[in-house]
């Protein structure tokens, strides 16, 4: 009788430890399976002796720091992401901050719609504010309602539009259809190609050129004479005209 209490005495903490605790060669997890605390305590995690990592009581995770201040706080280091491997997960609306590795791409702000989705995202684009798109290669949009749809164009303001190729807007209000197009200002649209507009509502129509000024009671101050520069201020017509 005593050399079976002393079998069961040396085999039940083996069998408690094989049921109920976790081994470090693997186990076999259930539904109802976890690492961590059941008391109001952080999960620490250590390696070395010394502590590397904590899942706080209130869901915050620390990396190199033991009493994070963001759901992700990473000190005395950096993040890397390697690879082209992760395809956009097409969220919709909603506030986020990401990066799309297949596209190498960067979002963050606020989508109002499926703009930060599929074919709206171009390869290694740029696009953070709200309601910003940036859909073709290497586009670049920072500021609010912003839409570039055409290969190395770049918008910055408010409601700017570049749809072709190697446009930049500054501004407020302001479209460039035109390839090789440059504005900063409000209301400025170009529709011709290699043009450059800067001040207040102004339009051109023509090719090669270059206005400075404003126009008048929303009357813009209009070019549509090729490679030509045109200076107006508080008039839709020029006060220096070159062609």
């Amino acid at each position: 009788m005593k050399t079976i209490t002393f079998i069961i005495a040396i085999l039940l903490p083996s069998l408690a430890f094989s049921q109920f605790d976790w081994r470090s060669n693997g186990n076999a997890a259930n539904a109802s399976s976890f690492i961590g605390t059941t008391n109001g305590f952080d999960f620490p995690i250590y390696t070395d002796g010394d502590e590397k990592m904590r899942v706080t009581t209130t869901g915050e995770v620390g990396i190199g720091v033991t009493n994070p201040d963001m759901r992700l706080h990473v000190d005395s280091g950096g993040v890397l992401v390697t690879n082209d491997i992760g395809s956009n997960p097409n969220l919709g609306a909603g506030y986020r901050l990401m990066y799309i590795p297949e596209d190498a791409a960067f979002r963050g702000g606020q989508a109002l719609g499926s703009e930060w989705d599929g074919t709206d995202v171009g390869q290694f684009s740029f696009a953070y504010g709200r309601d910003v798109t940036a859909s073709d290669l290497s586009t670049f949009a920072f500021g609010q309602e912003l839409e570039v749809t055409a290969s190395y164009s770049n918008c910055f303001g408010f409601n700017n539009n570049a749809t072709n190729t190697h446009v930049t807007l500054f501004g407020q209000n302001n479209n460039g259809s035109g390839v090789f197009s440059f504005a900063a200002g409000k209301n400025l649209n170009m529709t011709g190609d290699f043009n450059t507009a800067l001040g207040c509502d102004i339009e051109i129509s023509s090719d090669n050129g270059m206005v400075f000024g404003s126009g008048l009671n929303g009357n813009p101050l209009t070019n549509a004479i090729n490679n030509s520069l045109m200076v107006g201020f508080n008039s839709n017509l020029s006060g220096l005209e070159l062609g």
